[in-house]
């Protein structure tokens, strides 16, 4: 689902962000934030695996990139165009907010931003301060700024500069309180994006994530039954995840379609196996299954091919004798791997089941509790991970996807994955719970490492080491139109 992606929400909470609580008077909060800073966050031993991974070796080398990139999101987010002085200007600024304490709120009339400072670092973040854009209002006020008890307080006018010391405090246990309108800050599609209300805290020695997430229209339909393929899954899994209630968001999609047979599935589920980084399923619950792969045979002639686009897969597409699956062989990927859909049936329910390899032998049943959040009415999103095992998983099905489409599988400046690989095998468990509380709110759970999942991790670090013209220029992605 589309609020699933947490790595996305995890840049905008650096660029904007809140206390949860009554909203405040006046103009609609785009953003509105309270932040311990990663230098605190650092020292804390009270969630060991994140202190663990923000204090490996390979970190050093990710700041750098990671500063200059959250600084060309920030001018794109500003100007909407690319200027690269501005950047330059505004990368003290990005990196002091993201070490240090600070606190901010930003509205479509004004801002203001408490932040806590060394007064070594003082004069340049003030002076990456004034170089944002001023005011629309009356004259084009510059931004304003005053020192005061180590902190630097600011605004996009006297009037916001007043605010910046009346934002709240973050409880004894918070790590982060945010407020993010992420239609505006992304220019997404505010139907399918949601406003959230993020509450990020230690618990047990983890992080605990809580958030409200508030749509403008119901994103989706009626929930159908849960139906998950049970009997073809065995343990040992590394990773379980099942979403509902999906077709509406997936109706416009053309990758989902051909994929389907036709339609968009309205509910997915997902398991992997140790060992093998790319023994990983995906099912969907379909009435007829069998009449669907001419269908998806069909839709992927031209989009998979020896001479297929660079946008498309270079492969060739094989159907079994009894026309029950559709596979890819591709010459250029990874021996020994045949992307392939074929049906499978559970009763009288047929389900379209996606593999990359065959399944590790076992008689043994996935334990019944892993799939006892899925008794709960309200439950729309369920993910189970060992974080540890889930990365290389991800990591290898980007790399697969990217040399499938004759791309470099690392066309990147790898040091954010470095330190995702360093990282990785200090993670433990990772529990995610989306439950529908009417059909316009939800109320997210996730108990965890490091607050993100393996699949956020991934996406988080391919983001980092990106090619700058994908940093920079286009706004955050909504639904893909295929995949990437």
């Amino acid at each position: 689902m589309r609020f699933t992606s947490f790595a996305l929400v995890a840049v905008a909470l650096f660029l904007a962000g809140c206390q949860p609580g009554k909203p405040a008077a006046g103009p609609p909060v785009v953003a509105r934030w309270r932040f311990h800073g990663l230098a605190w966050l650092a020292t804390q031993t009270n969630a060991p695996q994140l202190h663990d991974v923000l204090n490996i070796p390979e970190i050093a080398a990710v700041k750098p990139r990671g500063l200059s990139n959250v600084a060309e999101q920030l001018v794109v987010r500003l100007t909407s165009a690319t200027n690269l002085a501005l950047a330059a200007q505004l990368q003290p600024l990005v990196q002091a907010v993201l070490r240090n304490e600070s606190a901010g709120e930003v509205t479509a009339e004004g801002w203001s931003l408490a932040l806590q400072l060394p007064a070594a670092e003082t004069a340049a973040v003030q002076a990456s301060v004034l170089a944002l854009p001023r005011s629309t209002g009356p004259g084009g006020a510059a931004p304003v700024t005053q020192v005061t008890n180590g902190w630097l307080l600011a605004g996009s006018t006297a009037a916001w500069l007043g605010r910046a010391a009346q934002l709240p405090a973050l409880p004894a246990d918070g790590l982060l309180d945010g407020e993010f309108d992420l239609p505006v800050i992304g220019r997404l599609d505010p139907r399918h994006w949601p406003r959230a209300r993020i509450h990020l805290m230690t618990t047990n020695g983890l992080v605990r994530t809580l958030a409200q997430l508030s749509f403008t229209a119901a994103p989706l339909g009626e929930l159908p039954a849960w139906k998950v393929p049970d009997d073809y899954m065995r343990d040992p899994i590394i990773r379980f995840t099942a979403a509902r209630g999906l077709e509406p968001l997936l109706h416009d999609n053309e990758w989902f379609r051909v994929l389907g047979g036709g339609t968009a599935p309205d509910q997915i589920s997902s398991w992997s196996q140790p060992d093998v980084s790319v023994r990983t399923w995906f099912a969907a619950p379909v009435e007829d299954g069998m009449a669907r792969i001419a269908k998806i045979q069909e839709g992927l002639k031209g989009r998979v091919s020896t001479n297929a686009p660079k946008s498309d897969y270079n492969g060739v597409l094989i159907v079994n004798s009894n026309k029950s699956a559709v596979a890819v062989y591709n010459s250029k990927g990874v021996k020994g791997l045949l992307p392939s859909i074929g049906v499978v049936r559970q009763g009288t329910q047929d389900y379209l089941l996606t593999s990359m390899i065959h399944p590790a032998s076992g008689t043994n049943r996935v334990p019944s509790e892993l799939l006892a959040e899925l008794t709960n009415p309200t439950v729309v999103y369920y993910d189970w991970e060992i974080t540890a095992a889930a990365v290389p998983n991800w990591n290898v099905l980007f790399q697969y996807n990217n040399l499938s489409r004759g791309l470099r599988a690392n066309a990147l400046l790898p040091r954010a994955h470095y330190w995702m690989l360093a990282a990785a095998p200090k993670l433990g468990n990772s529990v995610t719970s989306i439950r529908r509380v009417t059909p316009t709110e939800f109320e997210l759970t996730r108990n965890s490492g490091s607050g993100l999942t393996a699949l956020e991790l991934v996406l988080l670090t391919r983001w980092m080491d990106g090619p700058t013209e994908i940093i920079r220029g286009a706004p955050l992605p909504g639904l893909p139109r295929g995949p990437r």
